[in-house]
Order: structure tokens, then sequence, then C-alpha cells
């Protein structure tokens, strides 16, 4: 009389006959994504005199999903991952932020772009955030009649390293004021726009009346600003 043992199911079952009372040998069985689990029934240790079918039990693997968010955030949170069974879709999380970029998507251990859903193989996953850093308008307005504003694309950090000091007639510059009034160092991530601040000059017209007198004055002083009226 023979016995047999079937182990797992579909292309992985396989069957083995023993002779009648003969000791019965058990290979442990592999499965690709599962942990095999014993026998069902449990395997005699000798062969009975009939025929005997034993079946493979089978727990499903867990593998994680890391995303390595490269210093964005999802929900706030710095780090993100899921634990999905074996064989299952894996979904994408929502998009990530990090401020002063633009989220182009995940890549995989290659180096390539992930395409989800895709299938949970038999191993952990490890996904990297894709980022493209952002480009600002850097904008320098000079309030001198004829003079065009300097524009100029930043990206997102760049050192803000301010132009020439410029000249005005009758002005003296003081400084370049952010309509923010917020003086930058390196670049927001938003457009800036800096403009002139300048202070009006103050010129004395001295009159000399050569000789003669007016309300008992030689001669009078008068300081006024640039352009202003002077009578």
């Amino acid at each position: 009389t023979a016995c047999e043992h079937s182990v797992g199911a579909g292309k992985q079952k396989y069957t083995r006959y023993f002779c009648e009372k003969r000791k019965i040998l058990v290979d442990k069985a592999a499965g690709r994504g599962y942990t095999f689990n014993g026998w069902s029934p449990a395997v005699p240790e000798t062969m009975p005199d009939r025929d005997v079918t034993v079946t493979a039990k089978w727990t499903i693997n867990k593998y994680v999903v890391s995303f390595d968010l490269a210093g964005g955030k999802i929900d706030g949170k710095e780090t993100y991952e899921t634990e999905q069974d074996y064989n299952t879709k894996v979904a994408a999380p929502q998009n990530p932020v990090k401020t002063g970029y633009t989220f182009l998507g995940w890549l995989n251990a290659k180096g390539e772009e992930q395409i989800f859903p895709f299938t949970l193989e038999d191993e952990n996953v490890a996904l990297v955030a894709n980022w493209k850093i952002n480009t600002y308008k850097l904008t320098y307005k000079y309030d001198i009649e004829g003079k065009n504003d300097d524009v100029f694309d930043m990206h997102y950090g760049d050192e803000i390293s301010h132009v020439s000091t410029p000249n005005k007639t009758g002005y003296e510059f003081r400084r370049w004021w952010a309509t923010d009034d917020n003086q930058y160092a390196t670049m927001p991530d938003h457009d800036v726009t800096f403009t002139a601040q300048w202070i009006v000059k103050q010129f004395t017209i001295k009159f000399d009346y050569s000789g003669g007198t007016l309300n008992g004055q030689s001669s009078l002083e008068i300081t006024a600003d640039y352009g202003s009226n002077v009578l």
C-alpha cells in the first residue's frame, strides 16, 4: 500500500509515495511570499496501512514599503511607510510637500520612476521622493526716471546679493526695501520685490545783497530739499 503527501498548491504541489510501514521523511516546504506553517493533518511517523494525503499550511508574508521623503513631509510627518501582504497592490500615498520644491514622483532602487499601483513582491521596497527645486522672481525697482526694473530668476535658497548701489540725482540711497519689510538674505519660496529707498538731499541758496540790506540783514540763506520750490 502506498501513501502520499502533497506540498503547496498549483505549480508548487508535489507528491511523494512511501511503502507501508516505512519511515516517512518530510521536507520543509518553501513557498514564495508565504511562510510554511506545518502539515494538515500531521504526518505520521511510519506508514500506516492506507493512503495518506497531508497538505501544507501557509501563512502569507507581510512586507514593508518605505517612502523616503527626502526632506519633505506627509501630513506633517517626516517619515512614511506601509506594511502589506505579499502579492497585494500598493497604492501611492498622498503627495508629500517640501518648501521651495515641486514633487515629481517616487524613485525605486534602480533610480527609475515607480508606477502606481504595483504588485508587492516577496521583499521589502524602499522608494525615494524625487524633487525639483523651484525658481522665483527677484525684482529690483530703482524709482529712477527712465531706468527699467531688473528681474532675476532665482532658485529657492539662493543667496541674495544685492545689485550695485544706484545713483539718483538729488537723493542719497538709503536701502533696498522689500514689500513685506523682510530683509531676505536667501531666496524664499515666493517672488520678492526690492524697491530703492531714497533720502532727498538738501541744498542751501545764499542771497548776497552786495552791500545792501534787507530787514537789517546783509544776506539771506535758504536751505531746501532738492526739487522743492525755493520761494
